[in-house]
């Protein structure tokens, strides 16, 4: 891609990060009384980006040939678990003082050696916890989101869609035997599969291999012609003045879609902007694919080296 395409990507990835933080602070600071859902449209983009770049990135590196899962396994392990794992020790020593020295007791139903096991090794909010619980009514067995470190519930969601769509690319370039892969994608794809039909965040899983979907056909025409998707598929003219045209149009389509899903529908004034919703999720996805387009008419310059420092992880309170 363009060095004006990854500094669109970095930028959109590290507004999203603000965006998230804002939330945050308005639903836990400003009015812990109530939450305003801002908050979700940063992971809504996260995952729009995840799964572009985790896709593109691995095709490429997919030719050479010593790139096997492996190596793909240990470089999305280092992504997650090098801020992950501070973080979740960090979280436990705070919540650790702030039940001893003061009378806060929330989310204390959580803070259990059960639930800190099963967040360290993603196994957070994961099917067969909830199965347990929602179906068999076990709830003992039912497996949370560690203490006050509800937000992490995106990271263990993305975890194990970098593990099913490695087995995926992998076999698929035949580096993985049937049966091992059977196996571990039968572990390994629960949660994406579930995240598709159920629990937190509306189908997310699907966004995200949607974007793998479209990173594969830029990849693809990059590989036949030189100049890239952007130059085959943005004319001179009228083409590139409606390509211009089009994120105006979507961002007032994704207002009106929040209009609608926040007031109108409801004939209820807004109570939480409604961001995990399919509609949204198209728009958006939509909005990102065409500006990574515009961005790609302008080949010259050099990718901004700030953007590209943060550290970012995408999480959200549930």
């Amino acid at each position: 891609m363009t060095p004006a395409q990854a500094s669109l990507l970095d930028s959109l990835r590290a507004a999203a990060a603000q965006i998230v933080l804002f939330g945050h602070i308005y639903s836990l600071v400003l009015r812990p009384e109530r939450t305003l859902g801002i908050g979700d449209l940063g992971v809504v983009v996260f995952f729009v980006l995840s799964g572009f770049l985790i896709g593109y990135t691995t095709l490429n590196r997919c030719s050479l040939d010593d790139y096997d899962l492996r190596r793909y396994l240990v470089d999305r392990f280092c992504r997650i678990f090098v801020p992950y794992l501070p973080a979740l020790i960090l979280i436990l020593l705070i919540d650790s003082a702030v039940f001893a020295w003061t009378d806060t007791r929330t989310y204390i139903e959580h803070y259990t050696i059960k639930d800190f096991v099963a967040s360290l090794l993603m196994l957070q909010q994961h099917p067969a916890g909830l199965f347990f619980d929602e179906i068999l009514g076990a709830s003992n067995l039912k497996l949370s989101t560690f203490s006050s470190a509800r937000p992490l519930w995106t990271v263990a969601v993305e975890w194990w869609l970098y593990l099913c769509f490695g087995l995926l690319v992998f076999r698929a370039r035949q580096i993985v035997s049937s049966c091992r892969w059977q196996l571990l994608f039968v572990v390994f794809a629960s949660v994406p599969l579930f995240n598709a039909t159920a629990g937190t965040g509306a189908g997310l899983s699907l966004v995200w291999f949607a974007m793998c979907g479209l990173a594969w056909v830029y990849w693809k025409e990059r590989k036949k012609i030189d100049g890239g998707v952007a130059a085959i598929m943005i004319g001179a003219g009228a083409g590139r003045a409606l390509l211009r045209a089009a994120p105006y149009l979507l961002l007032l389509l994704i207002a009106a879609r929040l209009l609608w899903t926040g007031f109108l529908e409801t004939r209820q004034p807004f109570d939480r902007l409604l961001f995990y919703d399919f509609n949204l999720y198209g728009l958006i996805m939509a909005l990102c694919v065409v500006l990574f387009l515009l961005k790609g008419t302008t080949i010259d310059g050099e990718r901004n080296r700030t953007l590209v420092s943060l550290p970012i992880i995408p999480i959200r309170c549930t």
